[in-house]
């Protein structure tokens, strides 16, 4: 299923949570739980790949989101991704039309779709549905 909107949804979430200067204040609790492990370890590697993915700003010292970028945060990606497709609210419109048929998220195919807009649209991710 594809995911369109997912970094819109990613990025909201940052620019609330950095607007108010309060992790609490973050509408993802996969992102929040990056945040208190990046506070916790001091390495904000992951966080910085999800935010460019996101915003598609490259992160501080590199001069574009590239190959680097996507594999430094493909594990929280993912993550952020499962919890966009799962959302109750039909986020993922795709998602919840499979969900509602009785599908089974199984996983997160990472760049799954490499084309330029959906990059744009949602990181390259794509989540794969089990019907029984």
């Amino acid at each position: 299923a594809a995911l369109y909107g997912l970094c819109d949804w990613v990025s909201t979430c940052i620019h609330e949570m950095e607007r108010e200067r309060n992790a609490d204040q973050c509408s993802s609790e996969a992102l929040l739980h990056i945040i208190q492990e990046q506070e916790k370890t001091g390495d904000s590697t992951t966080y910085e790949a999800i935010k460019a993915i996101a915003t598609g700003i490259p992160r501080p010292g590199h001069s574009v989101v590239g190959v680097g970028t996507f594999r430094d945060g493909q594990k929280g990606w993912e993550t952020l991704a499962t919890e966009y497709a799962m959302t109750q609210d039909g986020l993922a419109q795709e998602a919840a039309l499979y969900r509602m048929c009785g599908g089974e998220l199984t996983n997160v195919e990472h760049l799954a779709d490499r084309s330029e807009d959906y990059i744009r649209s949602a990181g390259g991710a794509m989540v794969r549905f089990y019907f029984l």
